[in-house]
């Protein structure tokens, strides 16, 4: 009985609710570099400052500082009717169900998936937390979680994170261990990740088969959040790996994977993504600047039409450079902070630049109370290597302007 009520006492257990609402008045213009409009839409839509989303933290207490853990995480769809059934980030621009953001860079949303975090996880106070599960890539906790991040994840604002699919995307399967603060300074975050969906011999296949012979994806991340006062600098390192080959055969599908459809193709590349953050709170004004750079190695394409469509744009086989730079400053003046962003950022092939962006951004976050904020916001972005002609799909010049309100609880 002693025993018992000795486990008892530490075996503490707690479930916490906690979520984000944000709804936005926006109007948005997408033109490619003939000035013809190709999207113009305004209305009542998901918001521009924080994906909405509702989420369930567990913490057990195990005693001498120890805790098992989980989270699970959903995206919500404010704006319409599909409650649960996506998640399509802050940068959605959902006008009547709609998307309108273009050829702008999504990274890993997606309007089927829901899922944003789903992990569990053990830490101890001396030695860290290691979580296993679908979670928040490195690359993108420090493009966008850490802070440096100031804007609206809305065209006008995606440099932070350009090209985020082509480097692994923003979520993925895998084991993470973050680090307890070392020196009271700095915390380690180290990430991998490897999944093989098909990997057979030839042999293995039989007549008729058809398929993904072989589908290995790999990452590994680490990256650093150091602070001090009032400076802040982070920096993280990705390498992400993916191996594909098809099977032979005609079946309509295999193992789960439909191979009667005419776009089925296997793409092989490896691909690395240096990210390099700052900022200084001088207290009235507040500089941050981010330095994201990328090489992908994209080795093999099969089947289908012979084009690579990961990422933001399809490519032929061939090395590309990724490079993207923004800078800016929040400047508090009493519950209110008003933001400035700029940047630019271009991919290229060995030959030509595929894309060259260049953006801004400004607008005002203004405090109604420690949970809610009002803000409006503004923003352009050019791709000044988009396709000129009238007919084009690609777009040249994206603007919008949001008035809306985030709720957390």
């Amino acid at each position: 009985m002693a025993a018992l009520a000795a486990t008892s006492a530490f075996a503490q257990s707690s479930v916490t609710v906690y979520g984000v609402m944000d709804a936005a008045y926006k109007n948005y213009t997408l033109k490619n570099n003939a000035g013809e409009v190709l999207i113009k839409s305004n209305g009542v839509s998901d918001g521009s400052n924080a994906g909405s989303r509702v989420g369930f933290r567990g913490v057990e207490d195990l005693g001498n500082g120890r805790n098992a853990n989980f989270v699970f995480e959903a995206g919500i769809v404010v704006a319409g009717p599909d409650g649960f059934a996506n998640r399509s980030g802050a940068e959605g621009a959902q006008v009547a169900g709609v998307s309108n953001s273009g050829n702008m860079p999504l990274g890993a949303y997606g309007s089927n998936s829901n899922t944003r975090q789903a992990y569990v996880s053990a830490s101890d106070k001396g030695l860290g937390e290691l979580r296993i599960g679908y979670q928040y890539t490195e690359l993108y906790n420090t493009s966008t979680n850490t802070g440096f991040f100031i804007g609206q994840e809305q065209p006008g604002g995606f440099l932070h994170k350009i090209s985020n699919g082509e480097f692994g995307g923003t979520r993925a399967n895998g084991l993470v261990y973050v680090s307890p603060k070392i020196a009271g300074t700095t915390t380690v975050t180290a990430q991998y990740g490897a999944g093989t969906a098909r990997n057979d011999f030839e042999s293995d296949l039989a007549a008729g088969q058809n398929g993904y012979k072989v589908n290995n994806a790999k990452r590994q991340s680490l990256g650093a959040l150091f602070e001090q006062g009032p400076l802040r600098v982070g920096a993280a390192y990705t390498t992400y790996k993916q191996e594909q080959t098809l099977g032979t055969g005609t079946s309509s599908s295999v193992f789960g994977v439909s191979t009667a459809n005419a776009d089925l193709k296997a793409t092989s590349f490896t691909s690395n993504l240096t990210q390099l953050n700052a900022s200084y709170d001088f207290g009235m004004i507040k500089p941050v600047v981010q330095y994201v750079k990328g090489e992908k190695d994209l080795t093999s394409v099969t089947g289908a039409a012979g084009t690579e469509t990961n990422g933001t744009i399809g490519k032929t086989v061939g090395k590309y450079d990724y490079k993207a730079t923004t800078y800016g400053f929040t400047a508090p003046y009493g519950a209110a902070t008003f933001f400035v962003l700029g940047g630019s950022g271009k991919i290229t092939s060995a030959t030509a630049d595929i894309n060259k962006y260049k953006q801004t951004q400004y607008g005002v976050r203004y405090a109604l109370s420690k949970r809610t904020t009002a803000y409006v916001a503004a923003g352009t972005s050019k791709d000044e290597a988009a396709a000129s002609a009238a007919a084009s799909t690609a777009g040249g010049k994206s603007t919008y302007s949001a008035i809306g309100m985030t709720h957390s609880f």
